[in-house]
């Protein structure tokens, strides 16, 4: 080890990921949490290069490493699904497989669609990535709704993919923002740890910082803007309202913990100490109180319209958790707007029952855009 030659050093800028080797070759992932750039190295010279993969992510996987240098390629982004990619280093190229990919047609989003990807200066001068997809069209003038989502828990890096549910909003003409907050992995562990415990509150207000920017750039306005944060993500959504009511027209919180306090009694709640901290320590009650969404409502505040989606079978994040941030917040906010539990007695934390979940995102998504003002989602009286 004393004599061994780094071949491909640490990045300031990404994280290393999904390493292997075909015959002649060592191919890796360089992925900063948005995209993953693909490279080669040769095992006989050393020499590396880049792989000119299209933009998003991409995970290899070499097709028979002891005879040859052929690997295939999964390709995703957020307009555009899981395309399969053939590389060799001999041809050069990636070229779409004509054996991997899915018959299923797709609309061509990008030819109606633009994405930008930016750095937002969050509450401390840290710079947040922040993924932007709106159409083409839109006017610049903060009349379209917008939706934005983040999570920030666990080092689970939000990166792009396509999602046809999300795409069911791009239609209507919404704004979607992808918000990599801290807690998240984009940057590596240190972002990890730069949103947990003392330093949750980092995820939130990077999620708001974020938001902000929305309005500043006139992509939207707070009367037209929708957050929504899911499971763990319920910190982020919780807080977010409760610190700056006046920023969203609508919240979606899913099966969401915006109860930490008592998170530790339920089932899986010893299963979160690691990541938010024990009501038995005192420094870690202390955070868990600042990141408690539940106990920060406050009587006779003008909160946003609030949907709660909550599954009667959820062991992750027991049903009551929710149900008592509806009831909290149904009993104090003054705007006289709609806070509604959306009970779901199919559902655990999440289900593969493609019926229920086109049900309940179809109602979800209604009651939001009813609520940011889209004129194709308003009360016919």
């Amino acid at each position: 080890m004393n004599n061994a030659k780094v071949i491909v050093p640490e990045s300031k800028d990404g994280v290393i990921i999904s390493i292997h080797n075909s015959k002649n070759y060592l191919y890796y992932s360089l992925g900063n949490g948005i995209t993953r750039d693909k490279y080669q190295v040769s095992l006989k010279t050393l020499a590396g290069k880049k792989i000119d993969f299209p933009t998003g992510v991409n995970s290899s996987l070499s097709l028979n490493p002891k005879e040859n240098d052929n690997i295939y390629c999964n390709n995703v982004n957020w307009l555009a699904p899981l395309t399969v990619y053939e590389y060799n280093p001999d041809q050069g190229v990636p070229v779409k497989s004509r054996f991997l990919n899915s018959e299923t047609k797709y609309p061509d989003y990008s030819a109606r669609y633009a994405v930008q990807e930016v750095e937002v200066k969050s509450h401390d001068g840290t710079l947040v990535p922040l993924s932007v997809i709106y159409p083409k069209n839109m006017p610049m003038d903060g009349s379209s709704p917008a939706y934005i989502t983040g999570y920030g828990g666990y080092g689970f890096s939000y990166e792009p993919r396509f999602s046809a549910r999300l795409s069911a909003l791009l239609e209507q003409g919404v704004v979607i923002a992808v918000a990599h907050v801290r807690g998240g992995g984009e940057k590596g562990e240190e972002w990890h740890k730069a949103g947990m415990k003392a330093t949750k509150p980092n995820t939130w207000k990077d999620f708001i910082a974020c938001s902000e920017y929305l309005v500043q750039q006139k992509y939207t306005s707070p009367s037209r803007l929708i957050g929504n944060g899911v499971s763990m993500g319920g910190v982020l959504i919780g807080r977010a309202i409760t610190e700056r009511p006046d920023l969203f027209a609508v919240a979606i919180a899913e099966v969401g913990m915006t109860n930490t306090l008592r998170s530790e009694t339920t089932a899986n709640g010893p299963n979160q100490i690691p990541e938010i901290g024990s009501i038995k320590n005192e420094e870690d009650a202390k955070n868990l109180i600042e990141m408690d969404a539940q106990s920060k409502v406050k009587k006779g505040v003008s909160y946003p319209a609030v949907i709660i989606r909550v599954g009667m079978n959820d062991s992750r994040v027991v049903p009551w958790m929710p149900g008592k941030f509806a009831a909290v917040l149904q009993n104090s906010s003054s705007s006289g707007k709609p806070v509604l539990l959306y009970a779901n007695y199919d559902n655990g934390h999440f289900t593969n029952d493609l019926n229920v979940v086109f049900k309940e995102y179809a109602d979800i998504y209604a009651f939001a855009l009813w609520q940011a003002g889209h004129p194709d989602f308003q009360p016919a009286n």
